[in-house]
Parts: C-alpha cells; sequence; structure tokens
C-alpha cells in the first residue's frame, strides 16, 4: 500500500494526498460529520503552544517564579480551559463572567488574576473570598476591596493595574485604519488606574492591614509584533513602580504581570490595512518575546534599584497561545458571477464575519484553504462572502481552485476570539465547537438552535395572539415517602445539588393539590440548563407506595443526561440502587444513534433513566 504524499502547513495542519488534516482527521470529513460552520481546535497544537510559553520564559526569566495565564476571554470553551488547566496554566479573567467560567473550568481561585472596569462590591467579595488575585482598576476600588475584605475576613491580594506612558511609541498601530501612533492609542484604551493617583493610593494599600499589595499589572494589546514594544512597556512600567516604591516607603512588588499581546506566527492581525499584506515572514517566536521581555525587566529593575532576585513574572497570552490552535470550515453553497458594470465573482458559504469577527476589530485576514482540494492548483479569482446581510466579505479577490457548491473551505489560525466574539446577527445560530485528538473528535460547545437565539425573549402578554403558549419544561416533580431518604440518592449519590428545601401547609397547596389537610414537606434541585428536580413528601395526607411497572398507563420516569453512564452506572451499583440492565448502546439510525442509557430506581421504586448522548 503506497504511503500517502504529505505536505506539512505546520506541526499541526498538514495536507495529505491533497486532502487537509488537523492533526490525524480529514477536515472535509469533520465538516461531513459535524456540520459547518464549525470551530475546531487541535488539543495537542494548544498544549504545544502551553509547553512553549512555560519554557520559554522559563528560561528567560531564571531570576525568580514564572507563571503563565492565559486570557479566557480568548476561547471561553471549557474545555480548553480545562486542557490548559492540565498543563499547569493559571487564567487572566476579566470580570464577572470570565471569572465564573474560570471557576467551572476548574482553574485554581490562587492561579486566577481578576481584572476588568466597575467591579462592584458583590464581585469583590466573592474574589477575595476564593483567594483570587485582584487586579484594580481605578482609584474607587480600593475602598471597595477593603470593605469585601472585612466582610469576608480575609487578607484582600491586589495588584495595581498600570497606565504606564508609552509617548516613544510613534509607529502606527495596527488595531486602527487612521494611522493612529501606538502612543495615542494606549492613552485612548480605558483601562488602569491614572498614575496621578498611584502615590496616594499606595500608601493607603500598604497601611491597610486588610489589604496585601503584592504587585503590578501591565497589558501591551496586539498594536504590532516588534519585540521592542515590549521592551519599552517594561522600561515605562518599571519607571511607575519606581513611583509606587518612593510613595509607600520602599514597598517592592513580589509579582509583575506584564500581559500579553503577542501574536501567533502566520500574524493575521492588520493583514486588512492598507499596506498589510505586504507584511514580510512570519511574527517573531515566542522564545524571541521571552528573552526580551526577560533581558528588559532584569536590567530595568537593576537599574531602578530593585534586584530581580525572587520576584514573579506573570504573561497573560490570548490569541498566540489558542490561534493556529484552531481552524474555521465553511461550505460553499452558491458561485455567482456578472461581467456587467465590472467583472466579479462571489463564492457563498455558510459561514459569516459575524462568526469571525476579527475581520471587522482587528482587519485580520485569514490563510484559506480548500480543504478537499489543498493541492489544486488556483484557476478562480472570487470574494469569498458570508451568509449575512452586511458586506460579510471573508476573503477577497481570493485565488481559488475550481469550486463547486458542498466543497468545504478552511480558515487557519481561528482559534483564538472567534467564537468568543461571535454574535446574532441577522438570527443566526452560532457554530459549535469541536476538540481533534490525534484522529478523534468531540464536540466541545454544542452549537446554537433558533430556539437558543430567541430564548431570551419575553413578549409581554398583551401583545400575544392568545395566552395559551407552551414556553419550555418548567420542572419535574416526584413524590417521594422520605424526604431525607431520597436526598440521600438524588443529591449526595446523584450529585444533583440542592437549591432550596421547605414546609408547605394549606393554603395555596391545599388548593392546588385538592387536599384540605395538605402537609408537603419539599426540595429543589437544580438540574443544568435551568431545569428543577422537584421532590414532595406528603406528610399528609399520606399516600400508598405504587407498585407498577413502566409499562403501566399513567407511569413515569425522569432521564438525567450526563457525562459517562459507565461511571455513574458503577457509582449506584456500589451503593446497592437496583439498576434494570447495564448501560446499553443504541445502535439504530436516527437522534438517539450512540446513546448509551439504563435505567435505575429509586429509593421509592421510581425509575430514573441515566443517559449519555454521544
Amino acid at each position: 500500500m503506497t504511503a500517502p504524499e504529505v505536505d506539512r502547513i505546520d506541526s499541526c495542519l498538514s495536507v495529505r494526498d491533497g486532502r487537509l488534516h488537523i492533526e490525524e482527521c480529514d477536515a472535509a470529513a469533520l465538516a461531513e460529520r459535524f456540520g459547518t460552520p464549525v470551530y475546531v481546535i487541535s488539543e495537542d497544537q494548544l498544549r504545544r503552544n502551553a509547553r512553549a510559553y512555560v519554557a520559554a520564559f522559563g528560561k528567560a526569566w531564571p531570576d525568580g517564579p514564572v507563571r503563565i495565564l492565559p486570557s479566557i476571554k480568548a476561547n471561553l470553551t471549557l474545555a480548553l480551559r480545562r486542557v490548559l488547566s492540565e498543563e499547569g496554566l493559571g487564567c487572566d479573567a476579566f470580570a464577572r463572567g470570565e471569572l465564573e467560567g474560570a471557576l467551572r473550568a476548574g482553574v485554581s481561585p490562587e492561579l486566577i488574576s481578576l481584572g476588568g472596569p466597575a467591579k462592584d462590591l458583590e464581585l469583590l467579595e466573592r474574589a477575595v473570598g476564593l483567594g483570587v488575585r485582584i487586579a484594580l482598576d481605578s482609584p474607587d476600588e480600593l475602598s471597595m476591596v477593603r470593605e469585601a475584605a472585612r466582610r469576608t475576613r480575609r487578607t484582600a491580594c491586589i495588584r495595581f493595574r498600570l497606565r504606564p506612558d508609552l509617548a516613544r511609541l510613534t509607529e502606527a498601530s495596527e488595531l486602527f485604519a487612521e494611522g493612529v501612533s501606538i502612543a495615542e492609542a494606549t492613552q485612548l484604551y480605558k483601562p488602569g488606574i491614572p498614575s496621578e493617583f498611584l502615590p496616594g493610593l499606595a500608601r493607603e494599600a500598604v497601611e491597610a492591614s486588610e489589604i496585601d499589595l503584592a504587585g503590578v499589572t501591565a497589558h501591551l494589546p496586539r498594536h504590532g509584533r516588534r519585540p521592542e514594544l515590549w521592551r519599552e512597556l517594561v522600561r515605562a512600567t518599571v519607571s511607575l513602580i519606581t513611583v509606587i516604591r518612593d510613595a509607600a516607603d520602599g514597598w517592592e512588588p513580589r509579582e509583575i504581570d506584564l500581559g500579553g499581546g503577542f501574536p501567533m506566527p502566520r500574524d493575521p492581525t492588520g493583514r486588512g490595512l492598507p499596506g498589510g499584506d505586504e507584511r514580510a515572514g512570519p511574527a517573531p517566536t515566542v522564545e524571541t518575546y521571552a528573552e526580551t521581555i526577560g533581558g528588559a525587566l532584569r536590567d530595568e529593575l537593576t537599574r531602578a534599584g530593585l534586584d530581580p532576585a525572587g520576584r514573579t513574572l506573570e504573561i497573560e497570552p490570548g490569541r498566540s497561545l489558542y490561534g493556529d490552535a484552531g481552524i474555521h470550515l465553511a461550505t460553499v453553497l452558491h458561485l455567482k458571477s456578472q461581467t456587467e458594470p465590472a467583472p466579479r465573482t462571489w463564492v457563498e458559504t455558510d459561514t459569516s464575519e459575524i462568526f469571525l469577527p476579527d475581520l471587522l476589530f482587528e482587519h485580520s485576514r485569514w490563510p484559506l484553504v480548500v480543504a478537499s482540494k489543498a493541492s489544486a492548483p488556483p484557476v478562480l479569482t472570487a470574494d469569498v462572502v458570508g451568509a449575512s446581510c452586511n458586506f460579510d466579505v471573508l476573503a477577497e479577490t481570493a485565488e481559488l481552485p475550481e469550486l463547486e457548491p458542498g466543497d468545504v473551505l478552511a480558515f487557519l489560525d481561528t482559534g483564538a476570539y472567534q467564537d468568543a466574539g461571535a454574535s446574532n446577527f441577522n438570527a443566526l445560530a452560532r457554530p459549535a465547537t469541536v476538540l481533534v485528538h490525534g484522529s478523534e473528535a468531540e464536540v466541545v460547545k454544542r452549537a446554537e438552535t433558533i430556539d437558543d437565539v430567541f430564548a431570551r425573549d419575553l413578549v409581554p402578554r398583551r401583545l400575544a395572539a392568545d395566552g395559551a403558549r407552551v414556553r419550555r419544561l418548567d420542572h419535574v416533580s416526584v413524590t417521594v415517602g422520605d424526604l431525607n431518604r431520597s436526598l440521600e440518592f438524588y443529591r449526595d449519590l446523584l450529585g444533583i445539588p440542592l437549591i432550596e428545601r421547605g414546609e408547605a401547609i394549606g393554603g395555596s397547596v391545599a388548593e392546588i393539590t385538592g387536599f384540605p389537610d395538605a402537609r408537603v414537606l419539599w426540595a429543589d434541585l437544580a438540574l443544568p440548563g435551568q431545569q428543577t428536580l422537584e421532590l414532595l413528601e406528603y406528610a399528609s395526607p399520606r399516600g400508598r407506595p405504587r407498585d407498577g411497572g413502566t409499562n403501566d398507563p399513567g407511569s413515569a420516569h425522569v432521564s438525567i443526561a450526563v457525562d459517562d453512564a459507565a461511571a455513574f452506572h458503577k457509582r449506584l451499583v456500589s451503593a446497592g440502587v437496583n439498576v434494570r440492565s447495564d448501560p446499553v448502546l443504541i445502535e439504530d439510525d436516527g437522534d438517539w444513534s450512540g446513546v448509551r442509557c439504563f435505567y435505575a430506581v429509586d429509593p421509592d421504586g421510581f425509575t430514573v433513566e441515566i443517559l449519555e448522548r454521544p
């Protein structure tokens, strides 16, 4: 058997016998299996990028510890965040939502840095109580974090978010089409404490017993790719550190966080700007940025009379960590051409710039590969366009092979910020994310449905055609003989969290149930998807245990979706629960194909189905 001809694009992507592969998976086959549009991420590449950051900055900063805190905002898919946690990386979280995402993904609180403007007292209390590091973004936040520390009776670990003066960076920022300089752009950018407030805040923070001022943070967004930009960031940051030191009785930082903003190797940012496509060669390597930052920080600290030894360096990569681990797949729907008044050809696809928002935000242009014709020569010049009513140009005047409807296009380097920034313009449902691991692939974020798009809408009754409309399943109720015994099964054994429990006597419960002497003990448990499982014990009037089977008319069961049916089966059997079979694999065609499920019996004989979908 002849070995396939392999042409490597990079460590993750290759062309094999003319077909694009991500790791060991055929990209066009992934599109057929999971549908398009779809984001696809290589787990191997993500791990490789994480390890490259750890190694590069560890080597460049032997003076003290190094923490790599990837920005969860770059990709909010929790499975990817768990991959990074397995690699020992911390997390940069912006405001409430990202903090909760990091916690749900299992990031240790002490490895989370919480930033963002206008943090309220509730959020600060949660962060202090967890032991999260907090980057103060404005002068007002110091008094609030002190109050949060007093309320939680814990010391708040804080850092000041700085606004370094980068006046020397007069070159144009690649984030703007209007020729704005990097120096101007950094002053337009809102985060950070204005420098004139630093001396007074530093004195207050150092003197406050409930505050641990651990260090400072600063961040240079992706304005350009010259490593010297970060050298200037270091110089200006250390200059502000000396201001704080001099104002706060010799205080010195244990931690210095210098943010991210590093480009990915093929560096699509700004290529849509005039002259952007003329940028030569790949971006500098992670090792180059690490050497520049490590050397500059050592030099500037020494020059300022601060010993570098023992100080922790923190870095917050985003696009350069996730970016080249991902591709975005779309399907060609139509080809359309005109000859007058000017020749033009459009390749219409099922994706959109609203799913690739850095086309607009950062003027990005990504390498484009026809997945099943990756080696075919170009014969067609066309604009690749999206499905929205915008101009929606995904690739302008692209050189393409012969195309037909059904061909799959792959936009490379789309692993960062595209899913996180996607929207529902034109009521388009956002795509799924698929994680590839060798030759295996699985959905780690499902595609939205039209119901999801409109799920937040509440139409007032006065505007509805009539009031008789089913909205959703609100909750499922199970009548039990002993509420405490059933909580041991549903809460403790199955792991369904308890929301609240209580007792209802007479009044509305009597009216609803039709029992004048009704006395009901109840408990609500939280199922995923904002659903509730309600357990009811009738203390009065007592009912009779039922002995019917699931085949009896009027009988019911509740089905609970889980990640691993076999693991739950083992847990229930070990606890002595009556299960009616081993997990059964359903191999019929249709929506149930690939489902594994089994029936278990609760303490009152009620049937609970444990179900794992593929």
